[in-house]
């Protein structure tokens, strides 16, 4: 994939929940990496992408994202991706064509809570 495409900055964030003296949970995200991606939104994962054809669990996911393989860093579906401020919780994660050069996730915009 050609670095013009690849034009879109995300940060990979993990949430930590933070309480406060009376016991109330805050979430806060910490920002991990921040990388340059390819975005791409999507209305079925399972048309596009044959290997999760026959999970309902992707039915939700409303975009795809491509990036580079961050050395030493192995992205899970505990984290979240920050785009334009705009949250987004993955929901699948699949090397490439198994080369080892991109990371394919599958991700849901979701809404943060406003305090």
């Amino acid at each position: 994939m050609s670095i013009g495409k690849m034009n879109a900055f995300i940060e990979l964030q993990e949430k930590k929940i933070i309480n406060d003296d009376e016991s109330f949970g805050t979430a806060v995200y910490k920002t991990l990496h921040s990388v340059r991606a390819y975005k791409e939104e999507i209305q079925d994962a399972g048309r596009r992408f044959k290997q999760w054809i026959n999970a309902a669990a992707y039915a939700n996911a409303t975009d795809l994202f491509r990036f580079r393989v961050i050395p030493g860093f192995n992205v899970t579906t505990d984290y979240f991706i920050n785009h334009k401020d705009r949250l987004f919780n993955i929901i699948a994660v699949d090397n490439e064509s198994g080369k080892g050069l991109y990371v394919d996730v599958l991700a849901e915009n979701i809404e943060r809570s406003v305090s």
